[in-house]
């Protein structure tokens, strides 16, 4: 573990039973600790890029609340969006606890076991100290899956960066300078391709006639899978689908909403191993209910009932009709005797 010392090298953090380093930009340390300090930061998600033994940490976005891990899960479909982080990855999430150890809580466990499952994601927690400086001390999974979360392995410091007092420097220092880096920048090789990003398969929720949860069934991921799996929030119980290579080319799956808000979360299997994950958020205005559905037998007792009260009706006449026959004869035979 190194604290960065200067701009012109990377802080860099490992643990002995952690099988990578977690490599970190000076300047994009001394951004976070600096809005960490100011008190405007409760926690976000941390992006970069990643190799076989090492993730490298260039960028940083802040979450409004982390109270059950939804902004984060926002967060990360906006970044999605992002211009400068197309080629960037979210490689964990950073939490600021204002007292305490450096560890993690049992909703901060779930959290990162929820929205950051990747055995290379990692988790970040700081506690601001007088001055703006800020302990610090990163969490990782180990190579099992097991997570050390009630002590982080190293904890080290970070602490805001010194000014370069300029104006102390003479004029003839400052042009050298300037030029010596003008001249290293003309001379230096141009740098090898950054990690590949895995490709994604534009996951989203489509909201019509029909509600669809929908993929692009021509990305690689999805042409190399041999399975997946599909996680909706909706209410509770969350509903989980397996679906095979088939239904997988077809694109999408057909779901009638519950709720007015719906998190999809779909994990990708390819045959050779590679898992790739995406989630998908939609609020939907208004959740229509189904029509129900017309029963049968319901319609056959209902007109039947109609029946019987016609035929009660009738009857009802007739009977009338019968009484002021029987009435009339009575009245007859009665006059006849008289006579």
């Amino acid at each position: 573990m190194t604290d960065p010392a200067s701009d012109r090298r990377l802080g860099k953090w490992s643990a002995p039973r952690i099988p990578f380093v977690i490599e970190y930009l000076p300047e994009v340390m001394n951004e976070l600790l600096a809005a960490v300090s100011q008190g405007s930061v409760a926690g976000g998600v941390l992006f970069g890029t990643r190799g076989d033994a090492s993730v490298r940490i260039s960028a940083w976005r802040q979450a409004s609340t982390l109270s059950d891990g939804r902004d984060l899960l926002r967060l990360l479909l906006s970044a999605k969006h992002d211009p400068s982080l197309e080629a960037l990855q979210p490689l964990g999430w950073f939490v600021v606890h204002n007292v305490g150890m450096i560890a993690l809580t049992g909703p901060e466990i779930e959290i990162y076991d929820g929205t950051f499952s990747e055995p290379w994601q990692v988790a970040l927690v700081l506690v601001p100290l007088a001055g703006g400086a800020a302990r610090a001390g990163f969490f990782a999974r180990e190579p099992d899956g097991s997570l050390e979360s009630q002590a982080t392995y190293q904890e080290f410091m970070v602490r805001p960066r010194e000014p370069i007092p300029w104006l102390r420097v003479a004029p003839w220092a400052i042009a050298a300078v300037l030029a010596i880096v003008l001249l290293a920048l003309l001379m230096k090789p141009r740098r090898a391709a950054a990690d590949p990003v895995n490709p994604g398969f534009s996951l989203r929720i489509q909201n019509g006639p029909r509600f669809r949860i929908a993929w692009d069934p021509n990305a690689a991921p999805i042409r190399a899978a041999s399975r997946a799996e599909i996680d909706i929030h909706d209410g509770d119980p969350p509903a989980h689908f397996s679906i095979g290579a088939t239904q997988l080319r077809e694109g999408n799956i057909v779901w009638q909403p519950h709720t007015s808000d719906v998190e999809v979360r779909m994990t990708v299997h390819s045959r050779t191993g590679a898992v790739s994950r995406e989630f998908a958020y939609l609020h939907v205005a208004a959740v229509a209910a189904a029509p129900p559905k017309a029963d049968p037998l319901e319609s056959e007792v209902k007109r039947l009932t109609q029946e019987l009260h016609q035929e009660r009706v009738i009857s009802d006449k007739l009977k009338q009709t019968v009484k002021i026959l029987e009435n009339t004869i009575a009245v007859d035979k009665s006059r006849t005797e008289n006579r």
